[in-house]
């Protein structure tokens, strides 16, 4: 899940390079090839230095029994927090760095309110107001929530959806891969074994949830069933929340919602803008 969730934030800042596409073909293997010659080489450790018998019955992380019996009691298992620490801070970095921008297309697209604002690069020539929003979310999540069950409710909703959105995404690839009349092309390809076993992964990953788990109990403290639910819940109100934005609020201003799409001549990637344009006269409103 990790490595799903820090391939995917690489991918939300592809418009930040000259050649997304070259530099991906490039960077993609090396990565994702060194990343499991690393988790490989660390299982291997892991196996080397702990039995069957304390993998099976510790109670704490594999990481720590493996500096305790490879290093012992002393300064050297005792660092295992710092570099757990380090860790988690490459993690904050990377989402934080990717997320401001995601936050920053919905912006330029129109989709949040007050989108100028969250589009803006002042004062800094940088996604500052897209930052600050995912710093308010991430506060309110820290802080909000009890330590506990709900914490780990809000940590099951925040990945599950994603399982839903991934399975429509390469649905709509393996589409306009059949529908040759649709106008749209694009540098990037994708072969078709490879986004039907994604769709796959992702169907699982959203249906396993709803199956009543045998023999256990339910996970977090709350039933099993809750946040599957509540999950999709939030996808079916964005979808409310579009309906409204693009069908029944523009009945009543006497406006509609109209697509632009921009092309950057030098490297040929397209920006999406949603603009309010009043009936009759055809001037912009947003």
């Amino acid at each position: 899940m990790l490595i799903r969730l820090r391939w995917e934030s690489a991918n939300y800042v592809l418009g930040e390079l000259k050649d997304p596409h070259r530099t991906l073909k490039v960077a993609a293997p090396l990565a994702i090839g060194g990343v499991t010659i690393l988790y490989v080489l660390a299982n291997v450790a892991y196996f080397a230095a702990i039995s069957k018998e304390d993998l099976a019955n510790s109670e704490v992380i594999v990481a720590g029994l493996f500096f305790r019996n490879v290093f012992g009691d002393g300064a050297a298992a005792r660092a295992l927090p710092v570099f757990v620490a380090l860790s988690n801070l490459g993690n904050v970095l990377a989402v934080s760095f990717a997320h401001a921008r995601v936050n920053q297309e919905f912006g330029k697209e129109g989709l949040l309110p007050f989108s100028r604002f969250w589009a803006s690069v002042k004062p800094f020539n940088a996604p500052a107001p897209a930052l600050f929003l995912h710093w308010i979310v991430t506060v309110i999540i820290l802080v909000a929530p009890p330590a506990g069950s709900a914490y780990n409710f809000i940590i099951n909703l925040y990945t599950y959806p994603g399982a839903w959105i991934n399975a429509f995404v390469t649905a709509g690839l393996v589409y306009l891969q059949y529908k040759k009349s649709e106008n749209w092309s694009s540098p990037w390809h994708t072969f078709l074994p490879v986004s039907l076993l994604y769709l796959a992964a992702n169907i699982f990953l959203a249906v396993v949830p709803f199956i009543p788990p045998e023999g256990a109990k339910d996970p977090g403290g709350y039933p099993y069933f809750v946040f599957p639910i509540v999950g999709v819940g939030v996808l079916l109100a964005g979808a409310f929340y579009w309906l409204l934005w693009t069908r029944v609020w523009p009945k009543i201003g006497g406006y509609k919602i109209v697509t632009e799409r921009y092309v950057n001549e030098v490297d040929g990637s397209e920006t999406v803008r949603y603009r309010k344009v009043r009936i009759g006269d055809g001037k912009h409103l947003s």
